[in-house]
């Protein structure tokens, strides 16, 4: 892959890992500054993996096991290098695991930019990507609320939220950072038919990091297919390495699998609330949450980037995300809409910078208003970052104590003798867990 950065490569390469240290750490991986809530279960899963052997087992029982059973890719590393010098490093090990993933991340984005204005405006349009997420602070001022710079301001649909990328970040980089690596490579090189294999293996492996953002990855992987079918190349497919990551992903699938039945499931119209409601809260969802994107469709089309046909279909299914409901919080339409959302973002960088460049002024003024009022989000998620104090990991709480056995999606019960083809039967429980 050759690199764009012309005459500045090295000074461009330090700017990127410092702002990669910079955003990374304000997320709470380290504790070097305040972590969002769910970052105990983040330390809580990590301590397990490093004190325990693998499969993590939280029973004593040789029949009925507690498996830990969860998309671990993002700990793994950590937690080999953890289990080799200590627990006590665990978390600043995932700090730096999390500043190796954006660092690599922000190369692949601006590699193929030459100015360096470009490559930050990149970087500084992803980093702020965000919906209108200001409607609920407008909203708890009209409704005269309580309001607080450190407010989580994402919930205001209720129903469905789509992540900004600061937000993702600071609360689940676990789902994040594989998705957006993905779509990444997805973006450079979606015209390549020699990728179209290569980007199906990619999303064979994701499910060990995040299933449901494999689910987004492979709608990505779809658009590209038909892409390429309708200029005959799909068959590039057709070579053993394709089928061996698929081989490979059949063990990765079986254990994320395990009764998972248990999570709460269905389509957004089957909910109890009226179908007038459903329907006017998914609108009004729709136009807060994208209202950038005609801009964008419109702005491929106005500069004939190439990239109409991956905006226009992306887009198309952040339109269709929300109509099914998965996991207690809705974890469907927050995680599988990120490499989504990581493409529009991307691809509202590349218009802007190009309407800047034929000075099509007032259409660049038009992209840049929508993306200021939408950074309130990542201002606020920062601000919380600075402004609260600072929390130690402890290290002597399991998962199970942590989240108070409430966390269905992270362990589940199966008898020894229904354990899934080609996982290891766990040991016993450890008295540390």
């Amino acid at each position: 892959m050759s690199v764009g950065f012309g005459n500045h490569t090295h000074i461009v390469l330090i700017i990127i890992i410092i702002l990669a240290v910079i955003w990374c750490t304000l997320g709470g991986a380290g504790h070097l500054f305040y972590a969002n809530e769910d970052w105990h279960v983040r330390d809580a899963v990590l301590r397990d993996l490093v004190i325990s052997q693998w499969p993590v087992n939280y029973s004593t029982s040789n029949e009925d096991l507690f498996l830990l059973r969860a998309p671990l890719g993002y700990y793994l590393v950590p937690a080999i290098m953890a289990k080799m010098i200590g627990l006590g490093y665990a978390d600043k090990l995932l700090l730096g695991w999390t500043i190796t993933g954006v660092a690599l991340f922000f190369f692949l984005i601006t590699s193929s930019w030459k100015k360096p204005w470009h490559i930050f405006t990149v970087i500084a349009v992803f980093i702020s990507f965000s919906g209108m997420d200001i409607i609920d602070i407008v909203g708890r001022y009209v409704t005269h609320q309580t309001i607080s710079p450190t407010d989580h301001l994402e919930w205001w649909a209720v129903y469905f939220q789509y992540s900004s990328m600061t937000t993702i970040l600071y609360w689940v980089p676990n789902h994040g950072l594989p998705g957006w690596l993905i779509s990444a490579l997805m973006v450079r090189h979606w015209q390549n038919p020699r990728f179209l294999p290569l980007a199906l293996i990619l999303t064979s492996f994701l499910p060990l990091w995040s299933p449901l953002t494999a689910i987004g990855t492979l709608l990505i992987f779809l658009i590209l297919f038909l892409y390429h079918s309708r200029h005959g190349c799909w068959k590039t497919l057709f070579i053993p390495e394709v089928l061996i990551a698929c081989v490979i992903a059949i063990p990765i699938a079986l254990y994320i699998t395990i009764n998972s039945n248990d999570v709460p499931s269905s389509w957004f119209f089957s909910l109890s609330d009226s179908l007038a409601n459903l329907i006017r809260g998914y609108a009004l969802f729709i136009v807060i949450e994208l209202a950038i994107i005609p801009f964008i469709i419109f702005g491929e089309i106005r500069f004939k980037s190439g990239y109409v046909w991956l905006t226009t279909i992306t887009s198309f299914f952040l339109f269709l995300i929300p109509l099914y409901r998965f996991g207690v919080a809705n974890d469907f339409v927050m995680r599988v809409s990120i490499p989504l959302l990581a493409i529009i973002a991307l691809r509202t960088a590349a218009i802007l910078i190009a309407a800047i460049e034929y000075q099509a002024f007032k259409f660049a003024f038009s992209i840049m208003t929508i993306l200021i009022l939408g950074s309130v989000t990542p201002i606020s998620e920062t601000l919380r970052s600075l402004y609260l104090t600072p929390w130690e990991t402890d290290l002597t709480k399991n998962l199970l104590i942590v989240t108070d056995m409430k966390a269905p999606h992270y362990y589940t019960w199966v008898r020894s003798d229904k354990l899934p083809m080609m996982l290891k039967r766990p040991s016993l429980k450890h008295n540390d867990l």
